[in-house]
């Protein structure tokens, strides 16, 4: 186990593996390996197996003691720019703070670093180099180790699932777990591959003929794509000439209800032709032309007709048997979700307004008659290991139900014969070919489209209604404030509270908002596109603050220095230039070497998303305003 291995210790670990481990004779030793791009998810070699801690708990190494409630282990500093061939047998004082690069860290790191380095200076500490990097190095080993055991710990006791033995990633685990102790038989279809309308696996290159067929010569064919091919005297016509929804926005919208995909990006756009074309004038375009064309969930649809939407044409709708979630009938997650959200309450401790047993047992209440989850009053005690295993099974559940079904594969082929087999092997794709040695390649491919199996672990419906049901919720948010509202985010909203006009509620239940600024607010607030913003508050007890916080960019002392609410306000008023910052990052090559290297990255505001004014408020694009 390492932490972060696609970059560090099993980059090394590889590229050691396929140049020594491989053997160049013959031997049935051969790695198993499971790989994205460069980056190793599983290495095996006979029963020893090389897995990657990050896969489970994306958190840097320094979080970890936190996270897992480990007092005694801390991590500590070390002067990397130090490490160099001649100062490999130093002894002596302690390397000047510029060799613990405390530039590349967030500004509250980097005065603790500061404090320490100076505290060593003043005691005048000596520094040997040997001793230190060992001790450094066992350190951090021993962090992940006991962090990794914790894990292990408890998800087998609380799930009865080995995460490191049954699963690579946080999200397989999570579905094991799901799978083993939750879901009753029978509950989850599995989608046949590209859907119900291509469940006879028509080829794709021929439904593109048939396409062409129909637009040349201004006819309607049945097949594969458009429902269940003809059938003529007991055989499928794959072309039989007999003759996805359309809905049109209501453009007065200051917030539409349906995303389409253009341009590479989710948009909110009240005309398809508007956003497409980021046109800024107003909309001019035909019905047809900002009529949206796309798959949605029900309940997003029955939303968009009470906001105005119009429902031009549909093509198809799935319908399924489904069960009514209700104090007296659970859901088909139910069993898991009430699991962890009751290990999570319980970890998470008292809330502040609880100091009376009486006020404690009134919350217990209120959770069971919110959430029908009881909590247990004993085991209402702050345990940060608990409750970070409870979250990262809360958040990392669902995306399995949307992974691509055709990943890659990697194969290590040592015979000539096997290489061309792949090449030629018309169900599958060689993607890459890359010499070990004399004797081995480590070749990538995957499955054509026609060849691939549907994962039984795959459902787009499931990950589409969580995606779908999340966007309403917040959506009820954002009816409450209107034009109101100055940034949204998946599951954030800042917005201007005025007098007389309703505010957004919080609260200590599932759903409920929360108040990051814990009673403070906000004086100043620019933002240069999404994931991107600052701002300045005000705390309860008077203190300013600034938060920035830059997708893209790790805004650590340096960077901070460029790109901050100043800039970011002064770019936004002004139009200034972009800026650079420079960024290092550790990079593998595709031969599995390890390199730094410093680049720029180019920070500028982006408004992709709606259409600005000069007066900087905006609206989405194809907005018309009603003239009465």
């Amino acid at each position: 186990m390492s932490k972060n291995n696609p970059i560090k210790e099993t980059e090394v670990t590889v590229k050691w593996k396929l140049d020594s481990v491989i053997p160049k004779e013959k031997t049935s030793l051969y790695p198993n390996v499971i790989m994205r791009g460069t980056k190793l998810i599983l290495m095996e070699v006979g029963n020893v197996k090389f897995l990657d801690s990050l896969n489970y708990f994306p958190m840097p190494l320094t979080a970890l003691p936190k996270a897992f409630d480990l007092k005694e282990l801390k991590k500590g500093y070390f002067p990397h720019l130090f490490n160099t061939l001649a100062h490999q047998n130093y002894v002596g004082p302690i390397p000047a703070l510029d060799f613990y690069d405390p530039d590349h860290l967030k500004e509250d790191a980097r005065e603790k670093l500061l404090k320490w380095h100076g505290e060593r200076q003043a005691e005048g500490y000596v520094f040997d180099f040997q001793k230190e990097i060992v001790e450094y190095c066992i350190s951090d080993v021993e962090i992940l180790t006991q962090a990794c055991l914790k894990f292990r710990d408890l998800m087998k006791t609380e799930t009865t699932v080995d995460p490191f033995q049954e699963s690579t990633t946080i999200a397989s685990c999570c579905n094991k777990v799901f799978r083993r102790n939750f879901l009753k038989p029978e509950t989850i279809g599995v989608i046949p591959k590209g859907g119900y309308r291509w469940r006879e696996n028509q080829s794709k290159i021929a439904i593109q003929w048939l396409l062409w067929e129909e637009h040349q010569r201004g006819i309607k064919i049945q097949h594969a794509a458009k429902g269940i091919e003809t059938i003529v005297k007991g055989h499928k016509v794959d072309g039989f000439c007999n003759d996805t929804n359309q809905i049109l926005p209501n453009q007065n919208l200051y917030h539409p209800v349906l995303p389409s995909k253009m341009n590479n990006k989710l948009m909110f756009v009240n005309c398809q032709k508007c956003g497409e074309d980021f046109v800024r004038e107003e909309c001019q375009h035909s019905i047809q032309e900002r009529s949206l064309k796309g798959t949605w969930v029900i309940e997003e649809v029955l939303k968009a007709i009470e906001k105005g939407y119009q429902i031009i044409e549909t093509y198809e709708i799935w319908e399924y048997d489904t069960i009514q979630l209700s104090k007296d009938q659970e859901g088909l997650f139910s069993g898991m979700m009430n699991k962890f959200l009751q290990i999570k309450q319980q970890a998470s401790g008292w809330p502040k307004h609880c100091l009376t047993d009486e006020e404690k047992n009134r919350y217990i209440d209120a959770f069971l008659d919110r959430e029908d989850i009881k909590l247990e009053f004993s085991k209402i005690i702050e345990n940060p290991c608990l409750r970070s295993l409870a979250k990262l099974m809360l958040n990392s559940f669902w995306g399995k139900f949307a992974q691509k079904e055709n990943q890659n594969k990697t194969s290590i082929v040592r015979d000539c014969g096997e290489f061309f087999d792949m090449l030629t092997n018309p169900s599958i794709h060689v993607n890459t070919v890359l010499p070990v040695n004399e004797e081995t390649l480590l070749i990538t491919w995957e499955f054509r489209e026609e060849a691939y199996d549907v994962s039984s672990t795959v459902n787009v419906v499931l990950a589409s209604y969580v995606t779908a049901l999340a966007r309403l919720k917040l959506y009820s948010f954002l009816e409450k404030v209107e034009e109101r509202a100055v940034y949204v985010d998946t599951d954030s909203c800042i917005y201007i509270s005025r007098k007389g006009l309703d505010d957004i509620s919080t609260g200590d239940f599932i759903g409920d908002m929360t108040d990051e600024l814990n009673g403070g607010f906000i004086s100043e607030f620019v933002s240069g596109g999404p994931k991107n913003y600052a701002y300045k508050y005000t705390t309860l007890s008077g203190e300013e603050q600034i938060v920035c916080k830059v997708k893209g960019i790790s805004l650590n002392y340096k960077a901070s220095q460029v790109v901050n609410f100043e800039k970011i306000k002064d770019m936004v008023l002004k139009k200034s230039d972009p800026v650079s910052v420079l960024s290092r990052q550790l990079r593998r090559t595709r031969e599995h070497a390890v390199v730094t290297v410093e680049f720029p990255k180019v920070y500028k505001i982006t408004s992709m998303k709606r259409k600005f004014y000069e007066d900087h408020t905006s609206v989405p694009f194809g907005f018309k305003k009603i003239k009465y």
